[in-house]
């Protein structure tokens, strides 16, 4: 109950070198925002899942004390930290509209709404909006994530419920680009796992999440490791049934590095998934190679390179000790390429081949 029209405002420590590193900038960032809060005299309580929601002038300033708390700790926005939005649009979807009626920006389109964050994404370092319009505005998302998706991750929740006869719909007319995976939404780990392979398959990331009625229980912790998409939504760092899942992933990190350094064992390229994007050009696989974090995922990319005839972006999540499966995708974007390295949080290499602009 407060002036913000938008759920969540994240933060995304995608340039931490590792899940503890990743882990104590979100704790820095945090323990700055309260700082900065309080000095303006508002609120510094705390919500379901341990967010503040202090009274602000407008939707924007949320994402201004964000930076600021991001630069407070002597981090750089965009660089070392990134923001995601849940505005869970649906809560102010009016008679095919969006009303933003608490912060006063009143009714606006599908499109006024892209329009917004198009605006958003320009000033502010937003990497991933989940929900940005309502779970019935299917042709909306269509438009919105082919504004947008190129720029920023576009994640389905209330549209796809984890369920996946809606995520075979958002797959087919691209609605989105990623999935909110919920367990406890969907019933059972086995249709869990079976939205997530659809999203593998589609090309698509997963982000595994929480729920706002969270206990102690830190299994979510452990599922995301297990398949490897590299994101978990788990709250903030704060209560300590959201801290839970944070000090099981904590824990997991350390098994990690206690072990004998070998972290990574590779077979990458899907011949046929890279002959789709690239019929020009001779598929062969990579041979497996190991090593640990960055060297690895540079030797990695400078084959993928070498093979394909053009530089490739990859993203890869570092993780767990011992041999582990790598899977590549390919996506395509307008054109160009960059080389790009950049570590994300949790367990898994995982690297996804990008022909990107």
């Amino acid at each position: 109950d407060n002036s913000l029209d938008f759920q969540e405002f994240m933060v995304m420590p995608h340039g931490a070198p590792n899940f503890r590193e990743a882990l104590r900038y979100g704790a820095e960032i945090f323990h700055a925002l309260k700082a900065i809060i309080h000095k303006r005299g508002l609120s510094t309580a705390v919500g379901d899942e341990g967010g503040f929601a202090p009274n602000l002038p407008n939707n924007d300033a949320g994402c201004e004390l964000i930076v600021e708390a991001i630069k407070a700790v002597g981090l750089t926005p965009g660089k070392d930290v990134g923001i995601a939005l849940d505005p869970a649009a649906s809560a102010f979807a009016v008679d095919g509209g969006y009303n933003l009626a608490k912060s006063g920006g009143g009714m606006k389109t599908s499109a006024e709404m892209t329009a917004l964050y198009k605006r958003w994404i320009d000033t502010y370092p937003i990497l991933s909006i989940e929900d940005g319009l309502g779970e019935h505005d299917w042709a909306g998302f269509t438009a919105h994530t082919a504004a947008l998706g190129g720029r920023t991750q576009i994640v389905g929740d209330d549209l796809y419920v984890t369920n996946t006869r809606f995520i075979a719909r958002g797959i087919a007319e691209h609605a989105t680009n990623a999935v909110l995976i919920k367990l406890n939404q969907i019933g059972t780990v086995t249709e869990t796992i079976e939205a997530i392979e659809m999203c593998r398959k589609a090309g698509w990331r997963y982000v595994v999440s929480h729920r706002s009625g969270e206990t102690e229980d830190s299994f979510i912790a452990d599922f995301v490791v297990a398949m490897g998409g590299g994101q978990i939504k788990t709250g903030s760092l704060c209560r300590s049934e959201r801290i839970a899942k944070y000090n099981r992933l904590l824990e997991k990190s350390a098994m990690h590095q206690a072990s004998a350094g070998v972290l990574f064992a590779t077979a990458l390229l899907a011949p046929s998934a890279l002959a789709q994007q690239y019929p020009s050009k001779p598929i062969r696989n990579l041979v497996s190679v190991s090593g640990g974090g960055e060297n690895t995922a540079r030797m990695i990319s400078e084959q993928a390179a070498q093979i394909l005839g053009v530089p490739l972006v990859m993203e890869s999540q570092s993780g767990a000790g011992g041999a582990v499966g790598v899977m590549a995708t390919v996506r395509a974007a307008p054109d160009g390429y960059t080389v790009l390295y950049s570590t994300a949080q949790t367990i898994v290499l995982r690297p996804f081949l990008v022909k990107n602009n």
